[in-house]
């Protein structure tokens, strides 16, 4: 937290942080206005734009499973990913799910941030990956791989 007095104004300004998101809290005569920073602060850790398809099982406090859909990877970081999705994510603890290049299951755990509507049939949904750093970079890392991966299969023709 900061303040600052510019020109007669009180300037207050609280910095927090959920995992990927980096927002400012100003508080300026009496009001406040919480804006993302993108442009101004730097994120906690750097975006990958990636188009991978995967699939997520929304879940309650128990683990059950209660929605069971795909979705789009359009970016990834170390704290989090965002998906394009023809659904509103409604669960707030996710599993996301893919195959790798080598048909291996890869699973993360992760927390919903948002789900908005960004037109007329795709939402885009924030989630923050709870596991440990470690589970993370592993999951980002074959993420990252698989879509980059290009397997060549010889065709034969007899």
């Amino acid at each position: 937290m900061f303040q600052k007095n510019d020109g007669g104004k009180s300037v207050v300004a609280k910095k927090a942080s959920c995992n990927q998101n980096v927002f400012l809290t100003t508080t300026i005569e009496g009001r406040t206005n919480q804006s993302h920073m993108e442009n101004q602060l730097r994120r906690v850790s750097p975006r990958i734009g990636i188009k991978k398809g995967l699939s997520y099982n929304g879940m309650d406090a128990q683990s059950n499973i209660i929605e069971r859909y795909t979705g789009v990877a359009l970016n990834i970081s170390q704290h989090g990913i965002q998906l394009e999705t023809d659904r509103k994510i409604k669960a707030q603890n996710i599993l996301l799910m893919f195959f790798d290049y080598h048909s291996t299951y890869i699973a993360a755990k992760g927390r919903l941030v948002y789900s908005k509507k960004v037109d007329s049939e795709k939402y885009k949904t924030g989630i923050c990956l709870q596991g440990t750093r470690q589970e993370n970079l592993i999951f980002i890392k074959k993420l990252i791989k698989s879509y980059h991966y290009r397997k060549c299969v010889p065709i034969f023709v007899s």
